[in-house]
């Protein structure tokens, strides 16, 4: 295969967080999740839209949480008939049926099928039972799921009535020196479907031929992209990360470099971005990309650590940013937010309410849905808090607002999904001097669980998190 080499170096430039953005994200860190305890949260989580699947642990056992229609249902790894625990792993999910939420979900020790209730293992799909190897899953436009199966190097077909081992053209010493096996998550552009090999390089299944197809990108990068100054003595780059940019390109990252960095590939070229290291660590040696998401919006989620020297003490720091497609950024801080520092990301989730769900240690650090971009005019109102929070059936909102939004003020609670449970018409007290207001919010008959608060007038719109007990 051709591979057009594309030496353009996108340099992303971290301006001052002050200044205005166009659409500045609205963060808050959510420890419970639908009566779940995220605190003992695990393990990856798998984005499938307004499913949300994680593991937590308790009690010496891991519990599989499926959580959809504003509830969750909770499967621990004996009902399961996992054990040990440790190989209740969450691999990969896809929806068979999605009305139905009929789903296939990948572990360490198999393929099992959840049919809305139950879990029941797929014995038909045979995986080897190694914790190291990770098991995906690929459901095309026609409808076909296909299944890498760790350091298995062919791929299985479901085409809704059988399965079809698609078997390699490479011998078995050819598959062992070269190490092609999959073992990474799987990818698909156009009819592409993408994956990483255990030697650490990009491979693909056509998925019209069903041959597979090995085009080196690892040893074009290296000979072509990687300078003297990245390589770590006696480490091997290896490519990582594999995920999708936009609708045409491959995004992943080259890691084990004094300077990691980001790549695009569009089945012919490869485009090199780096971080302007001038601008971003200015008195740091090297930095190294530890975790990184990416949603529709094309916005990278980024865990980065740097580092002052290159021996010890390294003098490390953390960081945390959220860069978007015009290379503008926003830095997140774990202290302001609630979580931990050292946190990597298990996975990322988007709702179909605009909502992004960052699975990280301990919960999700959410991404308002209804939150209001950033702009130059002046609000005609301030949500300022709900008082406590969370309650039970009965709480204070405490607005600043002027007479007009008041007059037009509607109040309303949306579920996690963005659905509509009740319009409330609050009693209000209202100080015309101060413009303070302090609304009387009753929640009498929705049953406890997380919430949003949303309050409109005919100008603004502003929304907060609420957990009714």
């Amino acid at each position: 295969m051709k591979i057009v080499l594309t030496l353009l170096i996108t340099l992303f430039v971290l301006v001052n967080a002050s200044s205005v953005q166009s659409q500045k994200p609205s963060l808050f860190f959510l420890t419970k999740f639908n009566d779940v305890d995220l605190q003992n949260k695990i393990s990856s989580s798998v984005n499938l839209g307004d499913t949300l699947l994680f593991i937590t642990s308790e009690d010496n056992e891991r519990y599989l949480n499926i959580c959809f229609d504003n509830k969750c249902l909770k499967f621990s790894n004996t009902e399961i008939g996992i054990k040990p625990p440790e190989y209740l792993q969450l691999h990969d999910a896809v929806h068979v049926n999605k009305n139905d939420n009929i789903l296939w979900i990948t572990t360490s020790d198999g393929v099992f099928m959840f049919n809305g209730s139950e879990i029941i293992k797929n014995n038909n799909v045979i995986i080897n039972k190694e914790p190291l190897f990770r098991h995906s899953l690929h459901k095309h436009t026609n409808g076909d799921i296909y299944i890498s199966r760790g350091p298995n190097p062919n791929f299985v077909r479901y085409d809704g009535t059988k399965l079809d081992t698609l078997s390699t053209h490479l011998s078995d010493d050819e598959l062992m020196m070269l190490g092609k096996h999959p073992q990474t998550n799987l990818v698909a552009i156009d009819n592409k479907l993408y994956f990483r090999t255990i030697q650490s390089d990009i491979a693909y299944l056509d998925l019209e031929t069903h041959e597979y197809h090995y085009p080196s990108i690892k040893d074009t990068i290296i000979n072509n992209f990687i300078s003297e100054e990245e390589l770590i003595p006696s480490l091997m780059p290896i490519i990582t990360d594999l995920q999708k940019y936009g609708d045409d390109k491959l995004f992943f990252r080259v890691d084990d470099l004094f300077f990691e960095n980001f790549f695009y590939y569009d089945g012919e070229n490869i485009e090199k971005v780096e971080l302007d290291r001038d601008l971003i660590f200015p008195n740091d040696s090297a930095y190294q990309i530890n975790s990184i998401r990416i949603d529709s919006k094309l916005r990278k989620w980024c865990f980065i650590r740097s580092f002052r020297t290159l021996n010890e003490p390294y003098d490390m720091k953390e960081h945390y940013f959220i860069i978007d497609k015009n290379n503008d950024y926003f830095r997140i801080e774990p202290v302001k937010y609630g979580f931990e520092n050292n946190s990597y990301f298990n996975g990322l989730h988007e709702l179909s309410n605009g909502a992004t769900y960052l699975s990280i240690k301990g919960g999700f650090l959410v991404d308002d849905p209804l939150g209001v971009s950033v702009t130059e005019s002046v609000p005609s109102f301030f949500l300022n808090k709900v008082s406590p929070n969370p309650f039970k059936d009965r709480a204070q909102v405490e607005i600043t607002a002027t007479r007009e939004a008041i007059d037009n003020m509607k109040v309303e609670i949306f579920d996690y999904l963005g659905k509509s449970i009740r319009q409330i018409e609050p009693f209000i007290t209202y100080q015309p001097l101060t413009e303070l207001a302090i609304l009387e919010l009753e929640t009498d008959g929705i049953r406890p669980g997380y919430y949003y608060l949303v309050i409109t007038d005919n100008k603004d719109t502003r929304t907060m998190p609420i957990i009714i007990k």
